[in-house]
């Protein structure tokens, strides 16, 4: 079977035998394990940057931004004292 079409190998070109160009693969480098004593300073580290004093910080106390504009309001109630009704012949949970 004839390979050539009109393109010379490197053996012509240079006059060399060589091998060709081997990629090599791309090792990923692990991560590395965090300690639960390397994760609390860290966090605590990042918590201390939150500034609490803007406006929003002082919405957030009492809802969450929705992400569309609005807030979603949070109250303090106890769950434990809600009446649950099930979807299921509105049984009382």
């Amino acid at each position: 079977m004839n390979t050539n079409h009109g393109i010379a190998s490197n053996s012509m070109i240079t006059g060399t035998q060589s091998a060709p160009p081997v990629a090599r693969p791309i090792v990923p480098t692990p991560p590395q394990p965090t300690s639960t004593q390397q994760a609390i300073p860290s966090l605590v580290q990042v918590m201390q940057k939150v500034k609490t004093d803007t406006p929003e910080a002082k919405l957030n106390k009492h809802s969450i931004d929705d992400g569309n504009g609005g807030r979603i309001e949070m109250n303090d109630d106890d769950p434990k004292n809600h009446t649950l009704m099930g979807s299921i012949d509105n049984q009382v949970w």
